[in-house]
């Protein structure tokens, strides 16, 4: 069986925290966004992110940063020693962790070969509407209306499970699933406004991980890496 075959067979989660934090107190997203030439012309730059983990099927989702290197979270590719990127049913991609911070949970990876538009990077204002690209559920590529609520330092749960202090922070109203994690909020235009790492306790709202902790993610690219697994 071909890899990427293999690997739709296997039964796949996404290591999906829900979090206690703060509401993002917004009105409702607006679902006519998802059709701005922005939001479609961001679809190639979006993928699935998919691996073996201490014998358990992980997925999620990513966006191209930069020629060959893809944002996601670090708690979907820890401990996964060969993640691999498609665009669910093209080509595959392997791929390698080349940096790691699981205090904000981002990860970045380098895809020998990836075709595709780097995504830019924007800052967001609070209450603007947004889309969230990428592959909820282990099913088909899907965008989401959310809209985007305060940002907030907040005491969490790093990638691991541990307690961290002082956490940054977006708060989105939207009906965020597992599978959506790393995947990136973009704008009307198509520019990311945050990158998806949980969900809020107790609804269907969201929390992203700020532009600025990609950028430090980005900043500490080095040799590959070896990851430990989420403890589930």
């Amino acid at each position: 069986m071909p890899p990427s075959r293999l690997l739709d067979a296997i039964a796949r989660v996404d290591p999906f925290a829900a979090i206690r934090g703060p509401q993002a107190d917004v009105s409702p997203p607006d679902p006519a966004l998802l059709r701005s030439a922005g939001v479609e012309a961001a679809r190639p730059s979006v993928l699935r992110v998919t691996g073996t983990a201490c014998g358990l099927g992980i997925e999620g989702s990513g966006w191209i940063v930069r020629p060959g290197l893809v944002v996601t979270n670090a708690h979907v590719v820890a401990g996964i020693d060969a993640p691999r990127v498609d665009r669910r049913g093209g080509r595959g991609y392997e791929a390698r962790v080349v940096s790691f911070d699981a205090h904000n949970d981002v990860a970045i990876l380098r895809v020998p070969g990836l075709q595709g538009r780097p995504l830019v990077r924007v800052d967001p204002t609070r209450g603007e509407p947004g889309a969230l690209l990428g592959f909820p559920e282990n099913g088909p590529y899907r965008s989401i209306p959310v809209r985007m609520g305060r940002k907030a330092k907040i005491g969490s749960r790093d990638a691991y499970g541990r307690i961290e202090l002082a956490r940054s922070i977006v708060a989105l109203r939207g009906d965020v699933k597992p599978g959506n994690s790393g995947g990136p909020v973009v704008s009307r235009d198509g520019g990311v406004l945050a990158t998806l790492f949980g969900q809020r306790q107790g609804s269907g709202d969201g929390f992203a991980v700020t532009n600025e902790e990609v950028e430090g993610a980005l900043a500490a690219i080095g040799p590959p890496l070896e990851t430990a697994c989420v403890a589930r």
